[in-house]
């Protein structure tokens, strides 16, 4: 186990399970940030609409694992924020704001922990080792 700390960002089922298998490559937002780096993604505690899951899998997105939530579940690389025209025609990029995403990677285990709006800071938590699965 290693120390799991950082900026993070939480996201709802499926959207959070669909950028940390590296399908989602947009996350939308009303508000950008200066931030650009590493972003732990935290699965939020609500459960998925069955809409939004009808949503993903016609853009691609297949479940490949059990939906967890409360939790950091991945860790992607934020590189960039665009507003939605820029991006226009790109699966999940709806905007306002579309925040590029890179190097998404499930943990293989994931880290209990409460989420909060927009971005916020985990301090250091036992984490996983870096041989998670890729996304």
């Amino acid at each position: 186990m290693t120390t799991c700390q950082g900026k993070a960002l939480s996201v709802r089922e499926p959207w959070v399970s669909a950028i940390v298998d590296g399908v989602k490559r947009f996350e939308n937002r009303s508000w950008r940030t200066d931030y650009r780096g590493p972003l732990l993604i935290h699965a939020g505690r609500h459960e998925p609409e069955p809409e939004d899951e009808r949503r993903a899998r016609e853009w691609g997105w297949t479940q490949r694992a059990p939906y967890v939530l409360g939790a950091i579940i991945g860790q992607v690389e934020l590189l960039d924020i665009v507003p939605a025209a820029d991006v226009a025609g790109e699966p999940f990029a709806e905007g306002p704001w579309c925040w590029v995403l890179g190097e998404a990677r499930r943990f293989a285990e994931p880290v209990p922990c409460l989420g909060k709006r927009r971005l916020f800071v985990v301090p250091p938590v036992l984490g996983p080792d870096d041989d998670s699965d890729e996304g």
